[in-house]
């Protein structure tokens, strides 16, 4: 299956679409890894036209590569995603990932040129290891700091207060309510959206939903307006068994309009 519009060929593509079923860190829900399929079908309930955008997914030039390999070890599965990515942005594409745990994004930052980070997200995700590993769903945010990229958290009302010290202390990271984004401060960023970052009333199937969080409206508003000049994009988080499929259709229209408004 395949999600909807993404009908071309590799070497024509200018995004590529990529399942990343990594589900190894998650430490509270499990269940991520059914996620891509869930949001390529969840992909075939809409149109592929965007009248705001005036634009239809199957006028650009969009490939499904399938779900890239993951297995038990996190680490092992970004490294060689990275490498997937590096790829495809070596032949010219735009990637976009469906996670997965958020720890797939790892694999899309180092993948791309992209100089900083933009997350939306309920949680800081900056400890510097979860769990015995720093390759861990709560970590995606303080790799980037460690790769020398900028780091913009969106929609956080979550961490330890050694991850809130952190990002007060550190000039790499930059902590915004919606209200404070503003997309045209950004040149080529990587965008990653946990799907936590909603309010558990839009999306409770996800992996650690946290209550006080943000409408679809203001996710959408903000991924259509970084997509223009965005160097990557990842949809991560959603946890199918724990929902009425509520994340996945969210997902999927990110996506949707992550791709018709990158054209735009």
């Amino acid at each position: 299956m395949r999600f909807a519009g993404a009908d071309d060929g590799y070497e024509e593509a200018d995004f590529v679409v990529a399942g990343v079923p990594l589900d190894t860190t998650a430490s509270f829900r499990k269940g991520a890894r059914f996620a891509p399929a869930r949001i390529r079908e969840a992909s075939l309930s809409f149109e592929t036209y965007v009248r705001d955008a005036d634009t239809d997914v199957r006028e650009l030039r969009v490939h499904d590569y399938g779900d890239i390999d993951a297995w038990n070890d996190a680490e092992e599965t970004v490294e060689f995603a990275a490498a997937e990515v590096e790829e495809f942005v070596g032949d010219g594409k735009t990637p976009v990932f469906l996670g997965g745990e958020h720890t797939v994004s790892v694999a899309g930052f180092r993948g791309t040129d992209a100089s900083s980070v933009v997350i939306f997200d309920a949680h800081l995700d900056l400890k510097d290891e979860f769990e015995g590993t720093a390759y861990s769903h709560a970590c995606v945010a303080r790799r980037a700091v460690e790769d020398g990229r900028e780091v913009y958290v969106v929609g956080a009302r979550e961490g330890s207060r050694d991850e809130w010290e952190f990002a007060d202390e550190t000039d790499a990271v930059t902590v915004l309510t919606f209200e404070e984004f503003d997309a045209s401060e950004y040149d080529a960023p990587y965008v990653s959206v946990d799907l936590d970052v909603l309010d558990p009333g839009y999306a409770p199937g996800v992996g650690t939903p946290v209550p006080r969080g943000s409408s679809p409206d203001e996710l959408h508003d903000a991924v259509r307006a970084l997509a223009p000049d965005a160097v990557g994009f990842d949809v991560v988080e959603a946890c199918p068994a724990y929902g009425a499929g509520e994340a996945e259709f969210v997902a999927a229209s990110l996506v949707r309009d992550f791709l018709v408004f990158s054209s735009t």
